[in-house]
């Protein structure tokens, strides 16, 4: 009977940004982000803090894609 220390929490979101002036630039692309929780606790207990953290770390990638070629 083996369980594991820690369980995952995976969100993916798909961002496409059109850029009309340079059609090159365009982002059409999936962005994920993670974070981990012991597996002493639930879902449910930790879902609303561990989803703040991993939206923040998608909104920084999503962010940085966009302005990377400025």
């Amino acid at each position: 009977q083996e369980v594991a220390a820690q369980n995952r929490l995976t969100v993916t979101v798909k961002a496409v940004f059109t850029n009309h002036k340079y059609p090159e630039e365009d982002i059409d692309k999936q962005f994920s982000a993670y974070a981990d929780y012991d597996s002493t606790q639930s879902l449910d207990a930790v879902q609303a803090s561990l989803c703040e953290e991993i939206i923040e770390k998608l909104c920084e990638d999503i962010f940085n894609a966009t302005v990377a070629q400025w």
